[in-house]
């Protein structure tokens, strides 16, 4: 029997969630609001206690339960260091098998700004011209040869978001990749512009992208347990995916996505992160290039104080007259979920990874909060 046709109501009477029907059945469930768990101000404001450590336990432990979610990862950062790093709950919920400090877990779009430094090595290099148009290295692809708008295509819009490109072409109506502005002119989220780039570092260095990844990012960082690929024995120290707390099939991709294929823990990207705030492996000017807004994602966002978003080049940034800069990047393969932030005055921060669809839920707005912003305050 299908569920829409046992449950004709749905309404909540004294905090109680009730499903009624045609039915004999009738089912409450109570609800209860989450604790009430977030600071005055950020525990991080003032560096990070032992008391502090127990009461981030708390906080994802309490989020943990609240929104189901099977596991979760985190690092702290403080004054350009990882000073804390825990973990909670299961690689895979079913059997019960716990995560460890070493457990991968799917960066998704946190490849990307691994990728853009990856590339922009290659730009101080010559190698490659930020506004040279693509296609004259690397034909484009082949859904939109016939547009003239792809000869306007560069690096700088790819790692900045302009192309015009769809995120992935399997989103559009007919399944195909298009380009759907004339490039350069707006904000429009894109992997795919990502894996075309990709294509383009190929073709022009002779080099599989693994080695170029290996060569210009994991080893100028010294990052260890960190993978774009299935390499022999991932699956042993990865995390299975979670829809609500159903695990999902494992999924380790066979060739490299420059958008979304990472596999690494957040004390490995933690160090990336504090690579970046220390401005390590690029010039001086290269690092302003990527830190300059390149496209506004919006106008403002609120998450307790007014704040400008912007993207530089591979970096989500955010701006707050009361913090300051903070930069990093989120992602999302659906059954992983996961963001990395550090404050560029303070260097706080912090690298969460979870292996849940509802893991979002956790950092969202609240993880913020807790770390930094504190509570939004009472406006009388």
């Amino acid at each position: 029997m299908k569920f829409e046709n046992v449950y004709k109501k749905v309404s909540f009477e004294n905090n109680k969630l009730v499903l009624d029907g045609n039915s004999p059945l009738k089912l409450q469930m109570n609800i209860s609001e989450i604790e009430d768990i977030i600071p005055q101000n950020g525990i991080l404001l003032d560096g990070l206690s032992i008391e502090d450590e127990f009461k981030v336990d708390n906080f994802i432990r309490t989020y943990m339960e609240y929104y189901q979610v099977a596991g979760v990862s985190l690092a702290l950062i403080d004054s350009g260091e990882v000073v804390f790093h825990n973990i909670y709950g299961y690689k895979n919920y079913s059997t019960k098998e716990p995560i460890n400090k070493r457990t991968v877990f799917e960066g998704a779009s946190t490849t990307k700004p691994m990728f853009t430094f990856a590339v922009m090595r290659l730009v101080e290099r010559g190698i490659i011209d930020l506004d040279k148009p693509l296609y004259l290295y690397h034909e484009a692809p082949k859904d939109v040869q016939d547009d003239p708008n792809h000869k306007l295509i560069t690096a700088r819009m790819v790692l900045s978001h302009t192309t015009g490109f769809p995120n992935w072409a399997f989103m559009t109506p007919d399944g195909k990749l298009n380009i759907q502005f004339t490039p350069g002119t707006k904000f429009q989220y894109s992997g795919a512009g990502f894996e075309y780039l990709k294509d383009v570092v190929i073709k022009i260095t002779g080099k599989d992208i693994s080695t170029i990844l290996k060569e210009e990012v994991l080893d100028v960082f010294e990052i260890k347990n960190t993978y774009f690929k299935y390499e022999r024995g991932l699956e042993k120290i990865k995390a299975d995916g979670h829809y609500g707390l159903t695990p999902t099939s494992m999924n380790i991709p066979e060739d490299v996505n420059t958008a979304a294929s990472l596999h690494t823990d957040p004390q490995s990207y933690a160090k990336f992160l504090i690579g970046i705030l220390n401005k390590k492996g690029l010039k001086k000017e290269t690092y302003q290039e990527i830190f300059k807004i390149q496209t506004l994602t919006s106008e403002q966002e609120t998450i307790n104080k007014r704040t400008a978003e912007y993207f530089g080049l591979g970096l989500f940034f955010r701006d707050s007259p009361t913090f300051g800069k903070s930069f990093g990047h989120g992602g999302n393969n659906g059954d992983f979920k996961c963001d990395a932030m550090i404050y560029e005055k303070e260097g706080k921060g912090f690298v969460i990874m979870t292996n849940s669809d509802k893991g979002d839920a956790i950092f969202r707005n609240d993880l913020y909060k807790f770390l930094i912003l504190g509570k939004e305050p009472v406006t009388p």
